[in-house]
């Protein structure tokens, strides 16, 4: 399985009606922010040999080491990790789908340039 395929379920989530459309919202914006998370990983490993643990640190490893690669990086995965937080944590407020459409432009627009920069 790729990462990028937690964005394409993000985008799914976002066309598809629901029961429930706040939970996608809110879902949606968790797998952006994973799929972000996860290519960053792959970047850092595959170009610089940087191993970001897979265990409860990974998540932290990633937005420090994101700097790494370019400060735009540790700077847009901080937002994502912002609204991820936001989505799973904080349910007294309403998350809607502005905030996932945001979160999902924030891991679409990583993605082009970890591959424009990376590849």
């Amino acid at each position: 399985m790729r990462s990028s395929e937690f964005l394409c379920l993000s985008e799914w989530l976002m066309r598809e009606p629901s029961r429930n459309e706040e939970a996608s919202f809110r879902t949606a914006t968790d797998r952006a922010y994973l799929a972000s998370a996860l290519l960053l990983a792959d970047v850092l490993r595959g170009r610089f040999g940087i191993e970001i643990p897979r265990t409860t640190k990974f998540y932290h490893m990633i937005e420090e080491r994101a700097a790494d690669l370019d400060s735009y990086f540790k700077e847009k995965i901080a937002t994502l990790r912002e609204l991820r937080n936001d989505a799973d944590y904080d349910l007294i407020f309403t998350f809607n789908r502005h905030d996932a459409k945001r979160a999902i432009t924030i891991a679409k627009e990583m993605t082009s340039q970890l591959s424009d920069k990376f590849s």
